[in-house]
């Protein structure tokens, strides 16, 4: 049993001497957003929750959607994506989408 366990650590030892991958920097430059989200009650809250995953083109190009589809949408983002954003602030972004995207 000594003798295995000596072959398991010779074994072993050319991996001891091998570099290690350390952690690098990286730019990265992100494409610039040519949309503006409207004025509206609710704005700087959607900026600073949702700009930090999505860009202002991309929940442009949502279709409207009634208050409920927002909901469940921000619902998601918080429970399944663990987007950080508090219940007040949820609420708030439910309503500015449903002013600005929602379905007439």
């Amino acid at each position: 049993m000594r003798a295995f366990a000596w072959l398991l650590l010779l074994a072993g030892a050319p991996a001891w001497g091998a570099p290690v991958a350390l952690p690098r920097s990286v730019n990265v430059t992100l494409p610039d957003s040519s949309i503006n989200l409207p004025d509206g009650p609710g704005r700087d809250v959607v900026l600073y929750n949702c700009l930090a995953c999505h860009s202002a083109d991309f929940i442009a190009q949502q279709p409207l959607q009634p208050a409920s589809v927002w909901e469940a949408e921000v619902t998601k983002m918080r429970k399944i994506m663990k987007a950080p954003v508090s219940d007040a602030d949820a609420k708030t972004i439910v309503a500015y989408l449903a002013a600005v995207k929602g379905a007439r």
